[in-house]
């Protein structure tokens, strides 16, 4: 089973384009690792798998469309983002 599949995955915020056409699946026990030099692309992908952003295209999260089905893909996800994190000074 894939955990997460994209097809045709787009996302502009005015003329800038985060995402444009991005196919993937990641299958179930793979760890998956986001690298480039574009800030918004990656950022963006991350908003749109958690459902925390509309996008254009299809996407799937553990068989789930994460925009319109949020709250159940979130009892079964967890995200914890770098900035979240105390760091010792």
């Amino acid at each position: 089973m894939a955990c997460i599949e994209a097809r045709g995955l787009r996302k502009a915020f005015g003329t800038t384009i985060a995402l444009d056409g991005s196919i993937c699946g990641v299958e179930e026990g793979r760890i998956l690792g986001l690298i480039g030099p574009k800030a918004p692309a990656k950022t963006t992908a991350l908003n749109a798998i958690l459902g925390l952003t509309p996008y254009e295209g299809e996407l799937r999260v553990l068989g789930r469309n994460p925009w319109t089905e949020r709250d159940q893909l979130m009892r079964d996800v967890c995200f914890i983002s770098d900035v979240a994190c105390c760091r010792a000074g």
